[in-house]
């Protein structure tokens, strides 16, 4: 059962996730509440679902959650391939997957859908973004935006994309059709918004969460409230596959209108006010870098200037040390002289002869 710190409001969901993340795991709340009759309570395993945000969508369900890379004490949670799924036959009721399916290697794409379709009894639901030309110059933009703000790094996942090549519509299609479900298609995030939209929340959730927070959880209540319900044109970034095996099951009602220009150009508005409030808090971090860079350079400067006087101060030295040195040499020369003297070589007698005879 899932514990009550995930019971969260939808209203807090939709603040706290950015457009992307929300919709993927609304749709499929909403796919899997479409079909609950009388306060049902369902088993859901949320393949590839690493921390188990499925479960603050359906928190009166038992939510549990697979990953093959991590270690967990989470008694919800399951170490596994979701190509290999290492439980029986229809184990779930639901079985689930947002934003997986891209990252299989596309050999074991196929082992992945039969496995996640084997172990579900009522549906399979699943979410990632398909190739098409457009997606693909989409994400190769995406991550040159989100390079332009973070300093020239890559983002991880949208690099992975680029690299390995996204799956194909086609493929899962006929996979569900050979398989003799039915299913029905749905899609989210309008190509154009995701593209200008998903550079900047990288951005701010990896790299500047602290400082745009407030901005970015307000945005992210505008849009998922106002915007989501509209976000299913066909051009859309991710689609969503609810697969059916059980009969009887109801497709979800998509809102038939699209996003009007009036919204459509708020978004673009409110998305610009955050790309203007980062450019200016980074112009800001690189004025105070470039202010400490002159403070090091300035340290730098006196620190030589302290070297040089040293320097400055050991060549006095060493040329005091010349002095004496020559000062001995001459000394040296003039006792030289001396014992050469005829005075000098009396003087050797005299005491040589007063230590032979002891004259006092």
């Amino acid at each position: 059962m899932n514990e009550t710190k995930n019971k969260i409001s939808d209203d807090l969901l939709k603040g706290k996730l950015g457009f992307d993340l929300y919709g993927r795991y609304a749709i499929i709340r909403n796919i899997i509440d479409q079909n609950r009759k009388d306060g049902e309570k369902f088993r859901v395993l949320d393949v590839g679902g690493r921390g188990n945000m499925l479960s603050m969508f359906l928190p009166s369900d038992d939510v549990f959650y697979m990953d093959p890379f991590v270690e967990s004490e989470d008694k919800n949670f399951i170490k596994g391939d979701g190509c290999a799924i290492p439980l029986g036959d229809q184990s779930f009721d639901w079985v689930t997957s947002a934003d997986v399916f891209e990252h299989i290697p596309k050999e074991n794409r196929e082992d992945f859908l039969r496995e996640n379709i084997r172990v579900a009894k009522d549906g399979v639901i699943l979410a990632a973004p398909f190739f098409s030309k457009e997606v693909a110059r989409a994400e190769v933009n995406a991550n040159e935006s989100y390079k332009i703000l973070s300093g020239g790094q890559d983002y991880i996942w949208l690099k992975e994309h680029i690299e390995n090549g996204l799956p194909e519509e086609k493929l899962v299609e006929e996979f569900i059709s050979e398989a003799g479900y039915e299913f029905q298609k749905l899609h989210n995030n309008r190509l154009f918004l995701w593209e200008l939209l998903i550079g900047l929340v990288l951005n701010v959730t990896e790299i500047n969460y602290k400082a745009l927070k407030d901005d970015y959880e307000k945005f992210n209540l505008f849009y998922n409230t106002d915007v989501f319900p509209f976000d299913s044109e066909e051009m859309s970034y991710r689609k969503i596959y609810f697969i059916k095996k059980q009969s009887g099951l109801k497709d979800i009602e998509i809102e038939k209108k699209v996003i009007d220009d009036i919204l459509f150009l708020d978004v673009i508005k409110k998305a610009m006010d955050m790309f203007a409030k980062l450019d200016v808090m980074n112009k800001g971090i690189i004025l105070e870098k470039n202010q400490e860079i002159q403070l090091v350079k300035q340290e730098i400067l006196e620190k030589n200037q302290e070297c040089q006087l040293v320097k400055q101060e050991i060549l006095e030295k060493n040329q005091e040390c010349q002095l004496v040195k020559q000062e001995i040499m001459d000394k040296d020369q003039e006792l030289e002289k001396m014992k050469e003297s005829k005075f000098w070589k009396l003087r050797n007698c005299y005491l040589t002869l007063k230590a032979k005879c002891k004259i006092k």
